[in-house]
C-alpha cells in the first residue's frame, strides 16, 4: 500500500513505530489505537469537508 509522504502521515508512522512495544499483545494494542485513530481522523475529515 502506497502511502503518500505529508507531514502528518510521516509524523503519524513516525509516532505509530516510536510508541509500538515489542511485546504481542502490545502490538496487537497498538495496532487496534492506530486503526481507530485514523477511523477517527478520515471521520473527521469527511465531517470538515462536508
Amino acid at each position: 500500500m502506497k502511502v503518500s509522504k505529508t507531514p502528518i502521515t510521516q509524523f503519524i508512522t513516525e509516532l505509530g513505530h516510536w510508541a509500538r512495544p515489542k511485546t504481542p499483545e502490545g502490538k496487537r494494542a497498538a495496532d487496534i489505537t492506530a486503526f481507530v485513530l485514523i477511523i477517527g481522523a478520515a471521520l473527521v475529515l469527511l465531517y470538515t469537508l462536508r
